[in-house]
């Protein structure tokens, strides 16, 4: 696909483009299309964003050199495994610096975020047909939740309404539904490893704080 830019007749614009997951193909089943680009999107990207702005570490945006000059920085949120495993190879080839943040305390961790649970989840009662276990379980625990069905805007609205309970109680909530259910969570850890985030920096890519368990 072709990316389009429309962009304000501005010559001092200064962008950032932030993204969360670059996977090689994309998931099947219910997923968050909002936290998904291809490796091969992520390269389309970068080919036309060159041809507007020059592409610089976000500690240069501000200060870029000169009057008129179109800046854009490439962030990346949670510090996904796929960040090294795919979109790392990309930004190398086209030396692109980039800024990663991450959960600092589920580095290295066989660990997963309870977003990605529930987002798993949803998909595995749909492949089952148990919606209505799913959707008695869930409204206990988020009575808000409008429950039409289980789909993509459904899952959405679920996943707001559960982040207005303490941070503490989501990794639980979700994965006793796993239990109730009977279906096995990902075993695959969500977080990059230190080892591979100190060869990221190596080579250019900065990290910061995404606060401590992203919760």
């Amino acid at each position: 696909k072709q990316m389009s830019m429309v962009l304000p007749p501005r010559k001092d614009l200064r962008l950032i483009f932030m993204y969360h997951r670059v996977v090689e193909k994309l998931p099947d089943g219910l997923h968050d299309p909002a936290m998904f680009v291809t490796a091969d999107t992520l390269e389309m990207h970068i080919r036309e964003i060159k041809r507007q702005f020059e592409i610089v570490a976000i500690d240069d945006i501000i200060s870029a050199d000169g009057m008129g000059k179109r800046v854009c920085a490439f962030t990346f949120d949670d510090g996904w495994h796929d960040n090294y495993d795919c979109a790392f190879a990309v930004l190398k080839k086209h030396r692109v610096p980039a800024t990663i943040f991450i959960p600092v305390n589920i580095v290295s961790l066989q660990q997963t975020f309870w977003f990605q649970n529930l987002w798993e989840l949803a998909s595995q009662v749909v492949l089952h047909d148990h919606r209505e276990l799913f959707i008695d379980y869930f409204r206990k625990h988020a009575p808000s939740w409008r429950r039409t069905g289980i789909g993509l805007e459904q899952i959405y609205a679920l996943a707001n309404e559960l982040k207005k309970l303490p941070a503490r109680k989501l990794d639980t909530i979700v994965l006793k539904g796993y239990d109730l259910l009977g279906v096995k969570p990902s075993s695959s850890s969500t977080v990059m490893k230190w080892e591979q985030i100190r060869e990221m920096g190596q080579s250019g890519i900065t990290f910061g704080s995404h606060g401590l368990h992203h919760n």
